[in-house]
């Protein structure tokens, strides 16, 4: 079933439909949340309340743009509005991916090494351009989505995007893994 299927039953009454776009939108979300946020509850908690608010602003939405769009747009401005809020950032709470067996026990080291030292660099990124970095490097989304979601021009995005790139290449210009210092 499509989402406009399923947001129309909803809005005549089929409440219990609305299941299917929190499951269908609902890991995308928690990625985002995870990567802005850096801890897990505080995603959760941000991903529950976008699509609590999407549930409740439902017979507002017109379909002029995608669900997932007008969906990503609450979720990035309440995810926005909690950093705001905060009267410092988190520390990561890195959650890393288990390395793949084929690499040796010091290439694994120094692979992690390079994601630790990756998502701190990210880490540092303003909020909107992390956010812009994520959609854009990591879920591959387009400028032109990311500019509707975000209500921003397409200029505005590429201009952040590339602003993003440079910060992390100037953060990890010198990085050496430890295993690889002499």
């Amino acid at each position: 079933m499509q989402d406009h299927e399923v947001i129309e039953r909803v809005k005549k009454g089929k409440a219990d439909l609305f299941e299917i776009l929190v499951r269908r939108y609902e890991g995308k979300l928690f990625a985002l949340a995870w990567r802005m946020l850096h801890n897990r509850a505080d995603a959760e908690d941000a991903v529950q309340e976008a699509f609590v608010k999407a549930y409740r602003s439902l017979k507002r939405f017109r379909g002029e743009a995608k669900f997932s769009t007008w969906l990503y747009r609450i979720a990035v401005n309440h995810i926005l509005n909690r950093l705001r809020k905060a009267s410092r950032l988190r520390e990561a709470d890195l959650d890393l991916e288990r390395m793949p067996s084929i690499l040796t026990p010091s290439d694994a080291a120094r692979q992690k090494e390079l994601e630790v030292a990756v998502a701190r660099a990210t880490d540092q990124l303003p909020p909107r351009q992390r956010a812009i970095f994520h959609m854009r490097y990591e879920e591959e989304r387009s400028h032109a989505e990311i500019a509707e979601i975000l209500g921003i021009s397409e200029g505005a995005v590429k201009a952040s995007y590339h602003h993003a790139v440079t910060k992390l290449r100037k953060s990890l210009k010198g990085f050496v893994p430890q295993g690889d210092k002499k």
